[in-house]
């Protein structure tokens, strides 16, 4: 695109399509952005289609990537980050350049915990790593080559993982136990992942690496780990606690490093 026509392009830009075009460049994709608009995916959809015809190209990321260009290139300030732009840990008016550069670097730093948890969960995950450090015996048992049947557990944590993958935040706080939903009220729940697991894009593979029991109030947990590669993060490992609770196994823990 010549250096005229992205101005004029630039300048069609509505508010409303420059900003869901800076968000689409922090990783968001079209079910997130509607969900950070409050509007439907056809919606979203529609602005992006408008926003491709102003800046005459083909893709939406692309898109994008003219736009922060071209604001970076007058000096424009960043724009005001929203709750769903920034991890959790991560300073507010960060860097655009370094998030776009996160891919990168992704085998060389490690993803935030996606949300904190306290009082006597927190009490009992301190319990399994100290267990898990301290004692031989305790350490994860390798997934077996030729398991065709997984366990309770590791089909719980799964289709509770497939719940986050597609963004369901309501449907996966209700399956979680009630310690969780003690430490986490739904509307944070979905603050937290919506800040952290758009931005990975969708899940690539996710192969089990392990489960194992561990004491923990009231009942014991089992601790499954998943080795797992997203569009835009690879070698993620994904660690599920699980709670037994009214005869299923919910979900009472998760973390990725």
């Amino acid at each position: 695109m010549a250096e005229g026509d992205l101005q004029d392009g630039y300048a069609a830009l509505t508010e409303r399509e420059k900003e869901t075009l800076r968000l689409m460049a922090r990783g968001h994709d079209a079910k997130s952005l509607a969900r950070h608009f409050e509007l439907s995916v056809h919606t979203i959809h529609e602005r992006l289609r408008n926003a491709r015809r102003k800046m005459a190209v083909s893709s939406s990321r692309e898109a994008a990537r003219l736009l922060l260009d071209r604001e970076e290139g007058l000096g424009a300030e960043p724009p005001p980050q929203s709750p769903g732009d920034t991890e959790m840990g991560a300073a507010s008016g960060a860097d655009r350049t370094a998030d776009r550069e996160e891919p990168k670097r992704a085998s060389k730093t490690r993803l935030l915990l996606v949300w904190a948890l306290g009082g006597a969960l927190a009490m009992s995950l301190a319990l399994v790593a100290a267990l898990l450090v301290l004692s031989p015996s305790a350490s994860l048992q390798s997934a077996p080559e030729a398991q065709s049947v997984e366990s309770a557990p590791v089909a719980s944590a799964r289709a509770w993982l497939h719940l986050v993958d597609e963004g369901e935040w309501e449907k996966s706080w209700a399956e979680t136990g009630e310690v969780f939903q003690a430490q986490n009220t739904a509307a944070r729940w979905a603050s937290l992942a919506g800040q952290v697991r758009p931005p990975l894009g969708e899940v690539v593979t996710r192969r089990l690496l392990g489960e194992e029991a561990v004491p923990g109030p009231p009942s014991g947990l089992k601790v499954v780990k998943f080795q797992s590669e997203f569009a835009h993060k690879a070698n993620v490992i994904e660690t599920v606690s699980l709670s037994p609770e009214e005869g299923r196994w919910k979900v009472v823990g998760y973390w990725m490093s």
